[in-house]
Parts: structure tokens; C-alpha cells; sequence
């Protein structure tokens, strides 16, 4: 069956009993809709799979991230202090520092907090057992193993 004059012809027909007379053998039926929870659950758990991967998943890898750059950089200033407080030339590594460092941030706050301590003085204990340790560590040739470089160094007058 042919559309009349002047109407667009989509090809589709309304199913039996619509009492459309173009549904016969060569007739084009409207297709299925999908019904029931098939597609709809599956998108929405996709959705909901989605949504506590940005609620949970995100923040935790952030809050993880967050803590070793706080972590290094903590490292890096006590461990820097800890080598100011000692005299002379350490021959210990950026490595090796921050290590020294994480180590005498972890000494200062437990020895800190055991004796209740306040917060200043916590850093300044935390600072001088980064200092020990900087003095163990450059005493012992153990920065070799902690990351310094071998490069050895230009005689006298050269």
C-alpha cells in the first residue's frame, strides 16, 4: 500500500488487529521496544557503578596520593633540618635525606607523644633524631646504599 499524495511515507504500519488493512505478508512491522529491567537495569548500574567510583574511588586514590607527597616533603624538610644541625659536609644523598628524614619524623612523634608533648616541641625532637640519624647514616657509609652517587671526586690542584 502506498502513502496518498502529499503524505510522507514512513514505512511503518500499526500490528494485526490495529485495524491498519497494510498488515499482511509484505508488511513492515513497528520493531520490539525492549521491555522490562534489561537495558534500564543494566544502565542503571552502570550509573550507580559509576557514581560510587566518583564518590569513593576517587578521594581515596587522593587522599592516598596527598599523603606521600606529604609524607616526601616532610621528609625532605626534617631530614634537611637534621643535616643542618650537624656540622660539616654529610655525604649523604637527596635519598638518603629524605629516608633520614620519614625516619625521624616517625622517632619524634611516638618518643612526643609519649611524653605529651606539645607540637613545637615534637618537631624540634622529631628534628634531632633526623640529626642522629644523619650522623649514623654519614658515619657508617649506609648513604652509598640509600642513593648517592658514585662519582668520584677531583684530586687537589686539578
Amino acid at each position: 500500500m502506498t502513502a496518498p499524495a502529499g503524505v510522507l511515507d514512513t514505512g511503518w504500519s500499526l500490528s494485526a488487529g490495529g485495524g491498519d488493512p497494510a498488515v499482511g505478508p509484505g508488511a513492515r512491522s513497528r520493531p520490539e521496544v525492549p521491555t522490562g529491567w534489561g537495558y534500564a537495569g543494566g544502565m542503571i548500574l552502570v550509573v550507580v557503578a559509576l557514581v560510587l567510583l566518583l564518590v569513593v574511588g576517587l578521594p581515596l586514590a587522593g587522599f592516598a596520593l596527598v599523603s606521600l607527597v606529604g609524607l616526601l616533603l616532610s621528609g625532605l624538610v626534617i631530614g634537611g633540618l637534621g643535616r643542618l644541625l650537624v656540622p660539616g659536609r654529610q655525604p649523604i644523598g637527596l635519598p638518603a635525606t629524605v629516608l633520614v628524614g620519614i625516619v625521624g619524623a616517625l622517632v619524634g612523634t611516638v618518643v612526643g607523644h609519649e611524653v605529651h608533648l606539645d607540637g613545637l616541641v615534637t618537631v624540634l625532637l622529631e628534628v634531632v633524631a633526623a640529626a642522629v640519624l644523619v650522623v649514623g647514616v654519614a658515619r657508617t657509609g649506609l648513604a652509598r646504599r640509600l642513593g648517592r652517587s658514585r662519582t668520584r671526586a677531583l684530586p687537589r690542584g686539578q
